[in-house]
């Protein structure tokens, strides 16, 4: 191979890092941009105490979509001796950002939960994040900051916040078969977790930190998943194959540790729960 040809190809190489530098940097700083905040007006909190009706909101990502919770969670609620009627929004793939800000989308844009804050009354909204803010490595204070924000949306809604600690999932599995992708969590984990792989607890930490500073302790409870596996590789018969998302018996699980959560928090018989932001 000749001087000219080795020249040229060092200086096709070094084009296509350089081009690979700048495109990772583009993606970092879009990626994480955090959103601003959306102001909302005030509407008081709906005390179901002395009733057996309740109105759940579920929100969050591919867990939610689909319906694939609505059911079970009303069954299980149902044996608790809760009338409940049930809605759900959920964006396959949305980080914690995208589901705030689906908050606030028109009814007419795609993947719009703006019927949670703005539609008729709710009393209960449970909140299912974190899965691709912890697979992405974006950031465990990006991941609290976004979901505190839609505990404060909520709570300005006369909305009770339940939120779902980061699940078990098996994040060592999921690997992006796209090569950019690929190499682009690869960039991020090391960015962000100095290359650490399994961050959950990390983020259940950054949230509940993050919650404790922003809010008073009886104005949001924390749903904690170990009811329903602490580690996806003995309880894989509660996912799929990917080992991301739940199978059918986790999503049943799942919807009885969020019923026995509402169930309790509602049976305390404690109108904190429900006074006015």
């Amino acid at each position: 191979m000749t001087k000219k040809r080795l020249n040229f190809i060092s200086l096709v190489l070094f084009i296509a890092l350089v081009f690979s530098i700048i495109w990772f940097v583009n993606f970092w700083l879009k990626s994480r941009e955090f959103s601003t905040e959306y102001q909302v007006s005030t509407r008081y909190f709906s005390n179901v105490r002395n009733s057996n009706n309740i109105k759940v909101a579920l929100i969050g990502d591919s867990w939610v979509a689909e319906k694939k919770l609505d059911d079970f969670l009303a069954l299980h609620l149902s044996k608790r001796g809760w009338n409940t009627e049930i809605i759900s929004f959920g964006q396959k793939g949305a980080r914690s950002k995208f589901i705030y800000q689906n908050l606030f989308k028109s009814n007419s844009q795609i993947n719009s939960s703006y019927d949670v804050l703005f539609g008729d009354p709710i009393n209960i909204c449970v909140v299912i994040a974190g899965v691709n803010d912890s697979s992405s490595y974006i950031g465990a204070d990006f991941y609290a900051y976004h979901v505190a924000l839609i505990v404060k949306s909520l709570r300005k809604r006369g909305i009770f916040p339940f939120i779902l600690e980061v699940p078990e999932f098996g994040i060592e599995e999921a690997e992006s078969k796209n090569p950019i992708g690929y190499i682009r969590r690869r960039l991020m984990r090391i960015a962000y977790h100095s290359g650490k792989v399994d961050v959950i607890n990390d983020y259940r930490l950054a949230l509940e930190t993050t919650l404790h500073e922003k809010f008073k302790k009886d104005e949001y409870v924390i749903i904690r998943f170990n009811n329903v596996s602490t580690d996806y590789k003995s309880t894989k018969n509660l996912f799929n194959s990917d080992l991301i998302h739940l199978s059918e018996e986790g999503r049943n699980l799942l919807a009885l540790t969020i019923a026995n959560a509402i169930n309790n928090k509602l049976s305390q018989n404690n109108t904190a729960a429900y006074r006015s932001p």
